[in-house]
Parts: C-alpha cells; sequence; structure tokens
C-alpha cells in the first residue's frame, strides 16, 4: 500500500462539517472568558469603591470621576476577552480534530484505491443528499468534491453498474463476487441497487460479507472467480483491504477493482 498523504482540502472539509460544535465550542470560550473579564472588573471596581469611601473629600471626588468609566471599561474588556476566548476554544478544537484525522486508519471518500493499492476503482457511490440543508452544508460538499462535478446517489449507483457490465461483458464472466467488510455498516443497500441493476447481464452474483472473520464466508471463495470490492469509507480499515487483497491473491482470484461507499 502506497502511503496515504495529507489531503489539506479535505481535512478543511471535514472539520467546517463539524460547524455545529465548533460554533459551540466557541460559545462556550466566549461566555467563560467574557464572564471572568467581567467579574474582574466588577472586583476591581468594588475595591476602587470601598477605597474612595475612605478617602479625603477631594481625594474621594477625583477618584469617582476616575471610576466612573469603570463600566465601560469592564464591558470592552470582557468584549476582548470573549472573543479570545473563542478564537482559543476553536484552535484547540481545530488542533485535536486536525491529530484525530491525521492518525485515522480507515478509508475515506477522497482515497483513490488505484493510487493507494493498484487497483482500479469502478465507482464512488455518494451519498443520499438530504432535501433541507444549510448553506453551509452544500459549500462544503462543493469544498470536498474539488473540481469534479457533484452527481447524485442514483446517478453514481448508475455509474458503477455500469463500469462492472462493461468489465463482465468485455472478459465474458460468468460469475461475480461483491466482497467487504462490515457490509452492513451501509454497503449492503448499495449491493442490493447493484445487483438490480446488473440482473440482466444474467452474471451470477455473489456477497461474501467480513471474509476476513467468518471462516464460512472464507470458504466460500472456492467457488468465486472474480471479485469486486464494496468498501464502505471510515468504516473499513487500510489494512483490511490488504489482508482482503492477500487472501484474493493465495486464492489465486481476480480482482476486477473496487467501489467505494461514501
Amino acid at each position: 500500500m502506497k502511503e496515504r498523504e495529507i489531503d489539506l482540502r479535505d481535512l478543511l472539509a471535514e472539520l467546517l462539517s463539524h460547524w455545529r460544535v465548533l460554533l459551540i465550542c466557541m460559545l462556550a470560550g466566549a461566555v467563560l472568558a467574557g464572564g471572568y473579564g467581567l467579574m474582574r472588573a466588577l472586583k476591581e471596581r468594588a475595591v476602587q469603591t470601598e477605597a474612595s469611601v475612605n478617602a479625603e473629600e477631594a481625594a474621594e471626588t477625583q477618584e469617582i470621576g476616575e471610576t466612573a468609566d469603570a463600566p465601560g471599561r469592564g464591558i470592552s474588556d470582557g468584549i476582548r476577552l470573549a472573543l479570545f476566548g473563542a478564537a482559543a476554544f476553536a484552535f484547540v478544537y481545530a488542533g485535536l480534530f486536525s491529530v484525530r484525522y491525521m492518525m485515522n486508519d480507515k478509508l475515506r471518500a477522497v482515497d483513490g484505491l488505484q493510487e493507494l493499492f493498484q487497483i482500479s476503482q469502478l465507482g464512488l457511490i455518494v451519498k443520499k443528499e438530504e432535501k433541507e440543508r444549510f448553506f453551509i452544508d452544500r459549500w462544503i460538499d462543493v469544498l470536498r468534491s474539488k473540481s469534479m462535478r457533484r452527481i447524485t446517489r442514483e446517478q453514481s449507483l448508475e455509474l458503477a453498474a455500469t463500469a462492472v457490465r462493461i468489465l463482465i461483458y468485455s472478459q465474458g464472466i460468468a460469475n461475480v463476487c461483491f466482497m467487504g467488510c462490515d457490509l452492513k455498516a451501509g454497503a449492503d443497500s448499495v449491493i442490493q441497487a447493484l445487483k438490480k441493476q446488473l440482473d440482466k447481464e444474467k452474471t451470477q452474483i455473489t456477497v461474501l460479507d467480513n471474509v476476513l472473520y467468518e471462516p464460512g464466508m472464507m470458504e466460500e471463495l472456492k467457488n468465486v472467480k472474480n471479485v469486486v470490492l464494496i468498501e464502505k469509507a471510515m468504516s473499513t480499515r487500510y489494512d483490511e483491504i490488504i489482508r482482503e487483497l492477500e487472501l484474493i491473491s493465495r486464492q489465486g482470484l481476480t480482482v476486477l477493482g473496487g467501489i467505494i461507499v461514501e
């Protein structure tokens, strides 16, 4: 497996996709820091007022004049501290999120199977788009998709099915095995949709889930010859794909390619 490079654009998109959590962190930082600033200003004012009571009349008048602006200074200090607290909390959250992103060992939708594992990528099944979404969520999708045109889930399913269908036709394949790890995490519905679109080819479709962990599924490999890996992003780990490819190689099977499910 080729070492995965950090995609700064995807990192930014992932961070911004958690904008609600980021906003909560900023509000918490603003409330805590701003509250501290106001409490400190009120405490200073109380001390100054107590000192002015025991001062001489002339000094008392002068002190009162000096403290007249204390509330205004306290509010302005509170606002500055609130802004600082919001920025500090946002920075800390972004830092922790970036560390977690870089330590991630699971497949991402932006990964290229050809680049990482030297197998053809037959498709990327995008997630179903929600009807009611905030503008920032749509903008994040544009940022994540880079320069590629954003398509619907149905279109991505049709494109992946067409890619598999072309392979079946060109190579005269009679049976295909859809294999992956933890397909129930969201890839099983995709497989059913692909099978429905491939029914016209009269090709025998076999589905093997968790071959690495279930001996019964592993034994079924003796009945197949051609494999299409279907992996769920943020569910399948990189090392699991490597182990699947090693198992396929040991069995002398052919990897037609792979499909990532967002």
